[in-house]
């Protein structure tokens, strides 16, 4: 079984952040390239929760806007391996 580390890495949410990027380069996405760094001494459900909360803080208050968002980066073949559900 992988470790927390494994699934929800900085690299992972660094990658996360790249594809993010791509899929609407006029946000910023600050806060969850901020949870990355913080990401060490959690349990994979904190770090979820972390990455959880950043997106929320990032994304547009428009669900439609946030889920077309969503879609692009879920489309993407550079998301981090095991989150596309592929």
């Amino acid at each position: 079984m992988p470790t927390a580390e494994e699934l929800i890495s900085t690299a992972t949410v660094t990658g996360l952040v790249r594809v993010l990027t791509s899929a609407a380069p006029h946000r910023r996405w600050d806060a969850v390239a901020a949870s990355a760094t913080r990401l060490t001494d959690l349990a994979l459900g904190e770090r979820s929760l972390a990455v959880r909360d950043a997106l929320l803080v990032d994304l547009p208050d428009s669900y439609a806007l946030s889920a077309a968002i969503v879609d692009a980066a879920l489309a993407d073949p550079a998301l981090p391996a095991g989150w596309s559900g592929r």
